[in-house]
């Protein structure tokens, strides 16, 4: 097994399979990580939209975002513990490549907690701000603010 590798993906749904491929497809050494090899590309990422639920979904998941910063999904997590599994990721990325540019390819959760930890801004804002497009999110480690977040 590699030690090093261009691209590491965060998730293994259906998303982080189809960036997984992209990069492989352009030639990059790829990394995937999943909790369970059970669920890999499973679903669709987002059903609710444009998929079987046809948007009925969607409207329902946004009221329970701000319950859920706490409080986990059923046999999921809470965005509080996103937060505390981003960090650790982070500490690593900090340890193995300081200094260097890496890309996360990742779910809302995660931009959240990298905009929390990193920007410090409040984790209640941002689970209930809309979403707005930008070419490519900019995140500077530092670990002096990793470590306060």
């Amino acid at each position: 097994m590699a030690d090093n590798f261009d691209v590491i993906v965060i998730g293994a749904g259906h998303a982080g399979c189809e960036a997984a491929y992209a990069a492989a497809r352009l030639g990059r050494s790829v990394a995937i990580c999943t909790l369970t090899a059970d669920t890999v590309a499973h679903m669709p990422c987002n059903p609710a939209i444009g998929g079987t639920a046809k948007g009925h979904l969607v409207a329902e998941i946004d009221a329970l975002k701000p319950t859920r910063v706490e409080a986990p999904y059923p046999g999921g997590e809470s965005y509080r513990q996103v937060v505390e599994r981003t960090r650790e990721f982070l500490a690593d990325l900090l340890d193995e490549f300081d200094g260097r540019r890496v890309l996360v390819i990742a779910h809302a959760a995660n931009r959240w907690s990298l905009q929390h930890l990193l920007l410090g801004e409040p984790l209640e804002e941002l689970v209930v701000a809309p979403f707005a497009w930008q070419e490519g999110w900019v995140y500077p480690l530092d670990g002096e603010r990793l470590a306060q977040g």
